[in-house]
């Protein structure tokens, strides 16, 4: 068990905080904008941004409602294919570029499905990149 008084924490990781085993813990403290958290106040705050994904999601909906095109399994990305290129300025000072594949994407929205609830009717194509 840590015996930490002061934790520094991404929004993102919050909720960790709630389900902690930490007696000792003063203060929580934001790394995006240093602000501190009243424990109090963490199921709030976790509540808000469960919000305010709900919300992008919503507005990502109504987007390809408006916008999107049904992909025919030839067009179709695969787990494989590049989906996006993140500069980075580099821990040697050189600045790289990272490829990021359509697997890791849906990677990473899967692993952030734990901190969002889905209502019953919302489908996940789970099986496409298996």
């Amino acid at each position: 068990m840590a015996e930490c008084r002061v934790a520094f924490v991404t929004r993102a990781l919050l909720e960790k905080i709630e389900g902690a085993s930490l007696p000792a813990l003063e203060r929580v403290i934001l790394i995006e904008d240093f602000q501190e958290i009243d424990l109090q106040r963490v199921p709030e705050l976790l509540r808000q941004i469960k919000e305010k994904v709900e919300t992008l999601r919503q507005r990502a909906e109504q987007f390809l409602a408006e916008h999107g095109r049904p992909r025919s399994p030839k067009t179709a990305p695969r787990p494989d294919d590049l989906a996006a290129i993140v500069y980075t300025s580099g821990t040697t000072g050189y600045s790289k570029g990272v490829m990021l594949t359509q697997g890791n994407i849906v990677s990473d929205v899967l692993a952030a499905l734990r901190y969002v609830d889905l209502i019953p009717t919302e489908k996940i194509n789970r099986h496409l990149y298996n």
